[in-house]
């Protein structure tokens, strides 16, 4: 049986096409998507360096003690790591510093 070339050409072109449509959704959608959760991580990061200067001195470490409970390799005296946070305590257990992971404290 022989293929018609035209057939074959429309039929290439037309899945070039959707080829073409469907990764330039997914482009527009990831920079959509990045540029939505890149706002929220200011907005984020503000709330937290706010929090982070109203909190130290005034809570403990046994004001974490829900926190603590999923830890059970805690050492008092030691940061508590969270998902992305990094809480530190002075020497009597008051918190120290509330800080990113992968910030420096100051």
């Amino acid at each position: 049986m022989k293929i018609n070339w035209k057939m074959a050409f429309w039929s290439v072109l037309a899945v070039g096409l959707a080829t073409i449509l469907l990764l330039s959704y997914l482009l527009a959608s990831e920079l959509l998507k990045s540029a939505f959760f890149s706002d929220h991580y200011e907005d984020m990061k503000s709330d937290l360096e706010q929090l982070s200067k109203a909190i130290p001195g005034n809570l403990e470490v046994e004001d974490f003690s829900p926190i603590l409970e999923k830890r059970p390799y805690y050492q008092r005296g030691e940061p508590l790591e969270l998902n992305t946070l990094k809480i530190t305590f002075d020497t009597s257990g008051i918190v120290d510093a509330i800080v990113y992971k992968w910030d420096n404290p100051k």
